[in-house]
């Protein structure tokens, strides 16, 4: 039996589209590590990879954007409850759609946009944001930094 030290993050991810050619044993392996990186060796992930339209209704009702994107993040932290260990950090959805758009714009491929997103929707779990420059420059260093932590 291991120590609760030893123990790591429990990810889940979850499929509601056509995740064809997407690895989601590794991508599970990938987010596990991620969040070890980003501090939060004792909690729990949700992922979700789903479609555009999915996502454009999660982001028209929480966030008043009538528009898809390509990664929403939706904390479960509530800093005013003591929360047991392990606590659930949070959901990242990921439009997988428009991933694949994003990736063959930049050259990329999918399996590498799909980690970007989700380094990308960790932090913002971790408190991070990019509504100012300033803001956004912090964050794509601390994307930067974890994905070449990761390899």
């Amino acid at each position: 039996m291991r120590s609760e030290n030893a123990r790591l993050p429990v990810v889940e991810i979850r499929a509601v589209c056509d995740c064809a050619g997407v690895d989601i044993p590794a991508l599970k392996r990938y987010a596990s590590k991620v969040m070890v990186e980003a501090g939060h060796k004792k909690c729990e992930l949700s992922v979700l990879l789903a479609g555009d339209a999915f996502v454009r209704e999660l982001n028209r009702r929480y966030r008043s954007v009538d528009r898809t994107t390509n990664v929403l993040a939706f904390s479960q932290q509530d800093s005013s409850q003591t929360l047991p260990i392990p606590m659930l950090l949070g959901d990242v959805v990921i439009s997988v759609e428009k991933a694949g758009r994003d990736s063959a714009a930049a050259g990329n491929s999918l399996s590498d946009e799909l980690k970007k997103l989700i380094v990308h929707g960790v932090l913002h779990l971790s408190g991070h944001d990019h509504r100012t420059r300033a803001q956004a420059r912090r964050m794509r260093q601390l994307e930067q930094t974890i994905m070449e932590q990761m390899g």
